[in-house]
């Protein structure tokens, strides 16, 4: 029985839920050529519309441009990501683990994404942000594909990056980022359009018993790889990535050329984990994947004798990844078979080496949200100073650790309804404070209405706090005591009663900005004695930073 995707019966209109993926098969009719119809315009722009469709596209969309806009050169962009991360509690936690794992140990503990951004990069940092948010929201889905194919990114994107160490000269985090989203289209099409998603795949086990079964598999290949390259150029996703959808040409394998090279890693690293999933005897699979690397050829080939290296799984790092994105790889199909052949290896000498025991304990399908319950405040404070120690032996610039700074007292008192920390210093050449940097906000924005003039006939709490060079507390902006020294500028801006915290930053008894806090005033109740007390620390902290920068 010949059974293929037919575009006209496509068309039609569902009334049944789209996440029955089951039901995808009743899409697929007898027709005579598969391939006609997988290939098609109409075909593609359906998954396309179905993408595009989705409740959540918008907001997915929305998120991954925002976090790929950001540039490194741009000062202000460490602020909105730092932002961006720490407005989520789960992201904040899986970034801040991974950066702790054995890849990264270097740097020993590091418990903030400001000092985390300052020693791995923007660039990695946001590579770990995106990729983690866009998996967090497909992995809510129950389906019984996306475990499979997100076991099977993450494994590809591991080698890749193994392999990348490997051969020196790479850029081996970019190696794995890339590698991640080769499968960027089949993760959406599973994700978005379930339905025909399943068809597709019946399509492929139907005509696997044909006579040219790779031609199918070549069209719905492709298929996926154009529809992840459209997503991906309309998310803003860098050009490096988008190349590497593409699989490699093997016959320009050899060129010198970076980007030539990070291509057919991917390629590679996703093959790897093809065979891997495919193929259960371990000597057709090693037989294979030495093949593959014959074909791609150069210096390809020298990584020939560390194949073990590169596709076992007994590094704890893999299971730092699968932890941090939230995958149970040990269920999926390619854990299973990997698994399975760890059971059965031998050494060189025939003798049975014991599998290695594998701790990868997070259930993808338990539908964890990445909304955790905020941590601890005293442990975000106390290390938090920790991590502010250290930034100021290792010299680092005045800028980064008041960031260090403002993220532990943003983070430390999330619990108590939060909404920003913002740190004024006085404008040398007018008399204002202006805003320096900002966590909980968009930094740019605030800049475009938080002015605060400077006077010493101002009686207003920022004039206060500056000129009496005292720290004030408001436990609600609404009361009457409070309205009388607010400035109407602030007032304006407040769309519901807050508490306000301002602590002056005076060095050499002179007042030269002020650590300004902002949260729901509803929530103040919940913020100990000594959660004010660590701010306090902190704020002192500030102040040791700028006096130890001045004496050098």
């Amino acid at each position: 029985m010949n059974m293929t995707v037919h575009t006209t019966v496509l068309k039609r209109e569902s009334t049944t839920e789209e996440t029955d993926e089951g039901s995808g098969v009743s899409i697929l009719l007898d027709e005579e050529d598969a391939l006609s119809t997988i290939r098609s315009p109409e075909f593609k722009e359906r998954i396309l519309n179905r993408i595009r469709g989705g409740d959540d596209f918008p907001a997915t969309s929305a998120t991954v441009n925002v976090i790929t806009q950001l540039t490194s050169s741009d000062e202000t962009s460490l602020s909105e990501l730092g932002n961006l991360i720490l407005k989520d509690y789960g992201l904040t936690s899986k970034i801040l683990k991974l950066v702790n794992s054995v890849t990264y140990m270097k740097y020993g503990e590091v418990t903030t994404i400001s000092r985390a951004t300052i020693l791995l990069g923007m660039k990695t940092i946001q590579n770990m942000a995106f990729s983690m948010s866009l998996f967090e929201t497909v992995r809510k889905k129950r389906s019984k594909y996306l475990p499979d194919l997100l076991s099977k990114a993450l494994y590809a994107a591991a080698v890749a990056q193994t392999i990348a160490q490997k051969m020196g000269r790479l850029d081996s985090e970019e190696a794995f980022i890339c590698a991640l989203f080769h499968l960027f289209g089949e993760i959406l099409s599973a994700y978005y359009a379930p339905r025909e998603y399943a068809a597709l795949r019946t399509v492929l086990q139907e005509k696997s018993t044909a006579q040219h079964p790779g031609n199918i598999r070549l069209a719905i290949n492709e298929l996926y790889k154009n529809l992840g390259k459209e997503v991906a150029l309309e998310w803003g996703f860098p050009q490096k990535m988008i190349v590497c959808m593409d699989k490699a040409n093997v016959l320009e394998a050899n060129k010198k050329d970076a980007l030539n090279r990070l291509q057919c890693i991917c390629s590679i690293a996703n093959d790897i984990a093809w065979i891997s999933e495919n193929e259960e005897d371990e000597k057709k699979k090693e037989t294979q994947i030495k093949a593959m690397l014959d074909r791609f050829g150069g210096p390809f080939r020298e990584v020939k004798s560390n194949i073990e290296d590169i596709t076992t799984l007994s590094d704890s790092n893999f299971n730092m990844y699968c932890t941090a994105y939230g995958i149970d790889f040990e269920k999926s199909a390619i854990g299973k078979q990997l698994l399975k052949q760890t059971d059965a290896t031998t050494n060189s000498t025939g003798q049975i080496i014991q599998p290695t025991e594998l701790d990868f304990s997070v259930d993808l399908l338990n539908g964890t949200s990445s909304h955790e319950t905020p941590p601890n405040p005293d442990m975000v404070f106390a290390s938090g100073l920790q991590d502010i120690t250290s930034a100021i032996g290792d010299k680092f610039d005045l800028q980064n650790i008041f960031r260090i700074i403002a993220e532990t007292m943003y983070r430390g008192l999330q619990p108590g309804g939060v909404t920003k920390v913002v740190l004024l210093i006085r404008n040398t050449t007018s008399p204002s404070l202006d805003v320096r940097l900002a966590m909980g906000e968009s930094t740019s924005k605030l800049r475009e209405w938080f002015k605060v003039p400077v006077a010493k006939d101002q009686t207003d709490i920022f004039n206060m706090a500056l000129h009496q060079q005292k720290d004030i507390l408001i436990r609600n902006s609404a009361s009457d005591d409070a309205r009388k020294i607010l400035p109407h500028w602030l007032t304006r801006n407040l769309a519901a009663p807050v508490f306000l915290i301002l602590l002056p930053v005076v060095v050499k008894e002179k007042a030269i900005g002020i650590v300004y806090i902002e949260g729901k005033a509803e929530e103040f109740k919940k913020i100990l004695p000594s959660h004010l007390n660590y701010v306090k620390i902190l704020h002192s902290q500030a102040v040791l930073a700028i006096k130890t920068k001045s004496s050098t």
